[in-house]
């Protein structure tokens, strides 16, 4: 039980340096906000507050986080930023389906070169 050739031209297309940065260009992390508002530590409310909140300090020529301002307001702990921080990496930046259409643009591209 090996690879096949076409799974073999997709591991190759999805490893090299540019197939992979170019995938990486195109998904971001999950926001901040969700993630505590999916882990219950922060209301959508206090996420839309905030976020109008750093528009209007952008104006100003200050550029806060949002991590940054969710501690500024206690509206969380640094030890919770961190931890949702911590999970926000560990998070996957795209879902399987996300994944698979990319790899699929990149394994017709290969195909046509």
């Amino acid at each position: 039980m090996g690879i096949d050739k076409g799974d073999a031209s997709l591991v190759e297309a999805s490893t090299s340096a540019t197939n992979h940065s170019e995938i990486s260009s195109l998904v971001e992390p999950t926001p901040i906000g969700e993630i505590l508002m999916r882990r219950g530590q922060l209301r959508k409310f206090q996420l839309d507050f905030l976020l109008q909140l750093q528009k209007a300090y952008k104006k100003i020529a200050k550029n806060f986080k949002i991590g940054e301002l969710l501690i500024k307001h206690r509206a969380l702990t640094p030890l919770a930023l961190t931890e949702a921080l911590a999970v926000q990496e560990e998070m996957p930046r795209e879902s399987i389906t996300q994944i698979l259409k990319l790899l699929e643009g990149v394994n017709t591209q290969t195909k046509l070169a």
